[in-house]
């Protein structure tokens, strides 16, 4: 009995290695994160955990003034700040972030096989849906970057699962506080926890266990509490679109959209988030009837995978937190390039379970079917299998895909930020210490040269309604939009194949990314503008005053 179980901890350990050895291949390949920055929050998480290890203050160190940070919570980058103590030599100590980005992947996969278990799912068809988890693309891509949402997913599990495991009155009070620590502590790492408020009470509620949600919601609180002071104390008085950016969540949505907006938004979010699903599953959408077909079969198995868990049982804990999320979402500004796919990252394992269920029910059905063998039914069932392995043969074909893509994209990225640190060295000889600079790449700027400076955000509202004339006027005026906010100087690069480019910085239509090359073509000509430095690639301009 002893040696079986061995024998089972030693499988179990090796196919955990086996799902885990893409993503810790390309870690450790790019160990050196050329890719900091190409999603400019992972580098406010990395410029954060500098303030706070060298005794700043929770601080935007990058951006001028260096005003607190009072959008982000600060427990991510506290916990990045401890790479800072230990290593405070950049760019050496990325080495370190990126064994930091991936570490929280085992957890998460391990957090998933269990849920899977949780749901009822066997133990073969919980190893196929983890090893989903585990060699989707986004997870790939957010185990390489200093992001929270591979931590926050790992987060969400933790607290399900905890509040699933309560038996017993003393048991069930423990998990349910241990549970509103956890939910705490993820709220001070990403304020998309705050559902768990009514979701973790709104499950124990329904099962008449109205103590363990009073304590969820009382270990909860005292975080909430605290971050929604900070931020009333520590924020900043400006109200320009740049500092509500960097610093104000709901100030910049305020700024972009009324109560009147609210059906365009409810729109567009619906739209995306739905098209999301698909995406998340499949890595993309493939163009065509064929495509947009691919997409709504297997988005509706994953929600109605999960309505149909739903009807059969009383909806789980994190069923609830993701209604309540999504609903959270609708009403938001999402706009940004993949922000739809990476926002859902962390309730992956939730659409398995409900592509997973989906796929259960049509097997337990044609199997009832061939049972009876009705010719009728038959020839439904030969159809029900033809286009379940349809599916699962575009899957396997969109996922290989993917994944032979990414390292060859991560070394387009790599090679472009090596072409960019000679640009880093011309802008930090020719651009002074104190001048503030406006980039697409202000955050990396900082860290590689120490100049300051902002990156120009294209507003929401404009994204929304897709007004691409109104994209581009925005776009044509950065140079007056340079001098009227302060800044000395604009640090222009023209996009590339790579993940930085300009399209992913500002979530543009082709139209729009066509007009910021068109800009780079006539900055030197610009009357307002002093040319310091200009190259094919890129150009350094001095603003006049």
């Amino acid at each position: 009995m002893e040696t079986r179980r061995v024998e089972g901890k030693l499988r179990t350990a090796f196919a955990f290695a086996a799902l885990l050895a893409p993503s810790a291949w390309l870690a450790w390949n790019f160990r050196d994160m050329p890719q900091l920055g190409t999603r400019h929050d992972d580098a406010l998480y990395w410029v954060c955990a500098k303030a706070l290890a060298e005794g700043r203050g929770y601080r935007i160190l990058s951006l001028p003034g260096e005003p607190h940070q009072t959008k982000y919570p600060p427990l991510y980058p506290w916990l990045l700040s401890a790479i800072w103590r230990l290593d405070p030599d950049f760019p050496a100590n990325l080495r370190w972030a990126a064994l930091a980005a991936w570490l929280p992947l085992p957890l998460w996969l391990w957090l998933s096989r269990r849920f899977f278990l949780r749901c009822g799912f066997s133990s073969g068809a919980a190893w196929l849906l983890t090893a989903l988890v585990a060699l989707n693309p986004y997870t790939l891509i957010y185990s390489l970057v200093l992001m929270t949402e591979i931590p926050f997913g790992c987060a969400l599990l933790g607290i399900s699962l905890l509040l699933e495991g309560g038996e017993g009155k003393h048991a069930g009070l423990r998990r349910a506080a241990m549970a509103g620590v956890l939910a705490a502590a993820t709220y001070l790492m990403r304020t998309a926890a705050l559902p768990w408020l009514v979701a973790g009470p709104c499950w124990l509620a329904l099962r008449k266990r109205y103590r363990e949600a009073a304590v969820f919601a009382a270990m909860m609180m005292p975080a909430i509490a605290g971050w929604t002071w900070w931020v009333s104390a520590h924020a900043t008085p400006a109200r320009d679109e740049i500092s509500l950016y960097y610093t104000n969540y709901l100030g910049y949505h305020l700024a972009n959209f009324g109560l009147a907006d609210l059906p365009l938004l409810l729109r567009v979010n619906g739209a995306g988030l739905l098209e999301a699903v698909a995406g998340l599953l499949l890595f993309g959408i493939l163009p065509g009837w064929e495509g947009k077909l691919l997409a709504v079969v297997v988005a509706g198995s994953a929600i109605g995978g999960v309505l149909l868990a739903v009807r059969r049982h009383q909806p789980g804990p994190l069923v609830i937190y993701g209604c309540l999320y999504f609903g959270m979402l609708l009403g938001w500004h999402l706009t940004e390039h993949d922000q739809f796919e990476r926002l859902i990252l962390p309730t992956l394992p939730l659409f398995l379970c409900g592509v997973g269920a989906t796929l259960a029910l049509m097997c337990q059905q044609m199997r009832a079917w061939w049972k009876r063998g009705d010719p009728a039914r038959l020839v439904l069932l030969a159809a029900a299998g033809l286009s379940a392995g349809w599916v699962a043969w575009h899957w396997v074909l969109m996922y290989t895909a993917a994944l032979a893509q990414i390292p060859g994209k991560y070394e387009l990225v790599r090679g472009d930020f090596q072409a960019q640190l000679v640009e880093f060295e011309t802008l930090r000889r020719g651009v002074a210490q104190h001048a503030r600079v406006l980039s697409l790449h202000d955050v990396v700027v900082y860290l590689y040269t120490g100049r300051q400076g902002a990156c120009p955000r294209v507003p929401s509202r404009l994204l929304y309604t897709r007004d691409e004339d109104a994209i581009r006027a925005y776009i044509a005026a950065l140079p007056a939009f340079a001098r009227d906010r302060g800044f000395d100087y604009i640090y222009w690069r023209r996009p590339t194949g790579a993940s930085t480019d300009v399209g992913h910085k500002l979530s543009l239509p082709i139209s729009a990314v066509r007009a910021y090359l068109e800009l780079g073509e006539r900055l030197a000509e610009y009357p307002g503008l002093a040319v310091i430095h200009r190259a094919p690639t890129f150009g350094i301009y001095r603003v006049l005053r």
